[in-house]
């Protein structure tokens, strides 16, 4: 019989922890050393990182302040567009009221998803009683699905032209469930010059003739003198727009009528609303300096 001795395997001071003698005692304070400091220098990076991470938010911050306050700077001191108006009252009640809009809007077009269903059942209804032929026409039937479809008609025809009505009051873009665009944002532009008319023209979805005219009337009145004596003098009208002119300095100049009432020199800031008949809209502001 062999014995065949196995080989002694290689026990080191970790394989037993309790081991006291002075080179695993040596070796395991050196590993709780260098434990220790990889533990302190993970604390360290993560400490820089927050730092970091502050230093970067902050930035942020003031970058954001620092937006918002040319934001701010280039709408007019009553505009609830402003950081500021975020709270005053009036502004709360109009995006209120601008909400109770946007949710009768949004009402309106399922209504009428409803009518042109019932409007398709009257129709069929109607055609297959053969209603167009004369003999049939006195039919109860006939009178009743024809009836029902005019009325469905002109209740369809009623909540479009509350919808197109609606549109002017809307200052972004209304949205379905799908996401398509309902109704057409009001336009704003920074002024009234070409540059910044056509860089608001552009991202719109306005037809070509409706650009036209919006691009022309506001060339019409970028046209007028920045500086003006101290006299009251007429404002442009369009032919085929609607305007609406109103002064933001009140103390300064007025408008009534078309006309500009000038009270006394300073900065007269005009705020300008145009519309074409279907129902697009810019929005900007003119400063005239008005002197003796």
């Amino acid at each position: 019989m062999n014995f065949v001795s196995s080989p002694i395997a290689n026990a080191g001071c970790q394989d037993y922890p309790e081991s006291i003698t002075p080179v695993c005692v040596a070796e395991n304070l050196a590993i709780a050393k260098l434990a220790q400091e990889a533990y302190e220098s993970a604390q360290i990076a993560k400490r820089l990182q927050e730092e970091q991470t502050a230093r970067d938010n902050a930035a942020k911050d003031a970058a954001d302040r620092a937006a918002t306050i040319v934001a701010d700077n280039a709408l007019a001191p009553d505009d609830c567009a402003r950081s500021t108006n975020r709270y005053v009252q009036r502004c709360i009640d109009i995006a209120v009221e601008k909400a109770r809009i946007e949710n009768e809007a949004i009402d309106s077009i399922r209504k009428i998803n409803e009518l042109e269903v019932l409007q398709k059942l009257a129709f069929d209804k109607f055609t297959s009683n053969k209603c167009d032929q004369a003999a049939n026409r006195i039919l109860q039937v006939c009178i009743e699905s024809k009836a029902g479809a005019d009325a469905v008609k002109k209740e369809s025809a009623s909540l479009a032209a509350k919808i197109n009505e609606t549109q002017a009051l809307l200052t972004k873009p209304l949205v379905d469930a799908n996401g398509d665009i309902i109704l057409t944002a009001l336009l704003r532009s920074k002024s009234l010059s070409t540059k910044d008319m056509k860089a608001v023209l552009d991202k719109s979805l306005l037809s070509t003739t409706d650009k036209k005219l919006l691009s022309a009337y506001a060339q019409t009145l970028n046209n007028l003198k920045s500086t003006q004596s101290l006299t009251d003098f007429k404002i442009p009208l369009s032919k085929s727009l609607t305007e609406d002119f109103s002064s933001t300095t009140p103390k300064v100049c007025t408008v009534v009528d078309g006309v500009v009432k000038s009270l006394k020199s300073g900065a007269c800031v005009l705020s300008i609303r145009f519309t074409t008949e279907s129902g697009y809209e810019v929005q900007s502001t003119k400063k005239i300096t008005l002197k003796k």
